[in-house]
C-alpha cells in the first residue's frame, strides 16, 4: 500500500507539477495532500472534461499535468480526450479510479463502468497501466508513462484500484470569501438588443489591438476559429476544432502559467455547454485572462439553430463566478473601449459581445493541422519568453 506523499513525490520527480480533477473517495488521500498549501498546485474543476482541457492548456504553457477522476467521470472527458488531446497531440497523465471493479462490492451506478473502463480507454487509443501498490513499481510505471507521453505526445492512464493508496489525515481547504465584481456594466435585458455588428468585424478589431509578442488568442470551434484564421493566421493564435465548450478551461490552464495576456474567444452555445468553467476562471485567474463571449443566440456554424442564451444573463453569471471586470457591448466602439480596459488593467475580464448572425461566405478552414498549430504556438511562447 502506498502513502499519498510517496505518490506525489514520485510524480514531482518526473516533472508533474499541475493537478486538476473532480474528487472520488479513492482519490481523497491524493487530493487532501495536494490542497495542502505547501504542496503542488491543485485546481478543482466542475467537470472532468474541464479538468482535461485545463491540463491541456497547462501543457501548452510548458507544464506536465495530472488529471484525476472517477471512472464514472470518464464519460464527461471523452470529448476533450478525443477531439482536443488526440487531435492536438497534447499529453496529460490520467489517474482514473476503478469503481465497480468486477468481483468487488460497490454502488450499483458503478457496475457497468467498472466493466468497461479499460475497454473505453482502449477504444480511445489511450495507453494504460494499473496503478502499482509499491513505491518502486510506481516509479517505474510513472517513468514509462512519462517517456510514452514525450514520445507519442498523447495521454497515458493509470487505473487506480481500491486499497492501493493508504488513507491519510484529512487536510481541508479553507473556505474562500465570495469575490464580488469590482467593475461591471449592467447587462441589458435578455433579447432587448438587435446587434448590428458582426463577430467578424469585432474579431478584426481584436486582431488589430493585440500584439503577437504579448498575447495569446484561443478561439472556440466552428466559425469563430475559422473567421480568426481568415483575418490573419498569426503564431500567437490557436483554433480549436471540436472539444466544444473547452476553450475557456484550456485558455485558463495556459493563462495561469503564462505572463502574457490570454484572450479566449468563445461562443454562447459553447460557454453554456461548460458553464462550470466560469467559476473555475473566477477562482484561479491570475489577472491576465480576457474571456470574450460572442453571443448571436445561435449555433451559426451548424445552420443557425437557436441557443438558450437569450434567456440567460451571462454577465450576471460571470459576476457571480468571480470575474473582476464584466462588460456587455453591442457596438464596435464599445468593444474597442472594453478591449482597451482589458489591456490596461490586470484583472480577469469577461466581455459579452452581442453580435448579429452574419458571417463571411466561403470561410476557409485552416490548412495547418491542429497539432502543428499548437506546436507553432509553443515555439512562439518559448521564443518570446512566455
Amino acid at each position: 500500500m502506498l502513502e499519498a506523499r510517496e505518490v506525489i513525490e514520485c510524480f514531482s520527480r518526473n516533472g508533474f507539477s499541475v493537478y486538476s480533477g473532480v474528487p472520488c473517495s479513492l482519490l481523497t488521500p491524493l487530493i487532501d495532500r495536494l490542497i495542502d498549501p505547501r504542496a503542488a498546485a491543485y485546481y478543482a474543476a466542475s467537470n472532468e472534461g474541464e479538468a482535461v482541457a485545463f491540463c491541456a492548456g497547462a501543457h501548452l504553457a510548458g507544464k506536465r499535468a495530472v488529471v484525476m477522476m472517477q471512472n464514472s467521470g470518464l464519460g464527461n472527458a471523452v470529448n476533450p480526450l478525443t477531439s482536443l488531446n488526440a487531435i492536438f497531440k497534447t499529453p496529460v497523465l490520467l489517474v482514473i479510479t476503478l469503481r465497480g471493479e468486477p468481483g468487488e462490492h460497490d454502488e450499483p451506478q458503478h457496475e457497468l463502468m467498472g466493466r468497461i473502463t479499460g475497454e473505453m480507454l482502449d477504444c480511445m487509443g489511450i495507453a494504460r497501466e494499473y496503478f502499482p501498490d509499491s513505491a518502486d513499481k510506481l516509479s517505474a510505471v510513472v517513468d514509462k508513462a512519462g517517456r510514452y507521453m514525450q514520445r507519442e505526445q498523447l495521454p497515458f492512464a493509470l487505473i487506480l484500484k481500491k486499497g492501493v493508496i493508504r488513507p491519510n489525515k484529512a487536510v481541508r481547504q479553507p473556505a474562500l470569501k465570495f469575490r464580488k465584481s469590482l467593475s461591471a456594466s449592467p447587462a441589458a435585458a435578455p433579447g432587448s438588443l438587435t446587434p448590428r455588428i458582426s463577430r467578424y468585424e469585432m474579431l478584426k478589431t481584436l486582431v488589430s489591438q493585440t500584439r503577437i509578442e504579448d498575447s495569446v488568442l484561443v478561439a472556440t470551434t466552428g466559425f469563430t476559429g475559422r473567421e480568426l484564421y481568415a483575418i490573419d493566421d498569426r503564431p500567437n493564435q490557436l483554433y480549436m476544432v471540436g472539444s466544444m465548450g473547452c476553450a475557456l478551461p484550456f485558455g485558463l490552464g495556459a493563462a495561469v502559467h503564462l505572463k502574457k495576456k490570454v484572450f479566449v474567444l468563445d461562443g454562447d452555445g459553447a460557454v453554456l455547454m461548460h458553464l462550470g468553467a466560469l467559476p473555475m476562471a473566477g477562482r484561479y485567474g491570475k489577472g491576465n485572462l480576457t474571456h470574450i463571449v460572442f453571443d448571436n443566440a445561435s449555433y451559426l456554424s451548424t445552420g443557425g439553430q437557436a441557443t438558450l442564451s437569450s434567456s440567460v444573463d451571462l454577465c450576471a453569471v460571470a459576476i457571480a463566478s468571480g470575474y473582476k471586470q464584466v462588460m456587455a457591448v453591442d457596438t464596435l466602439k464599445d468593444f474597442q473601449a472594453a478591449l482597451r480596459l482589458a489591456h490596461k488593467r490586470t484583472k480577469d475580464t469577461f466581455i459579452l459581445a452581442r453580435v448579429n448572425q452574419d458571417a463571411p461566405a466561403d470561410l476557409p478552414r485552416p490548412t495547418i493541422k491542429p497539432h502543428e498549430v499548437l506546436r507553432r504556438l509553443q515555439l512562439h511562447l518559448r521564443s518570446s519568453k512566455r
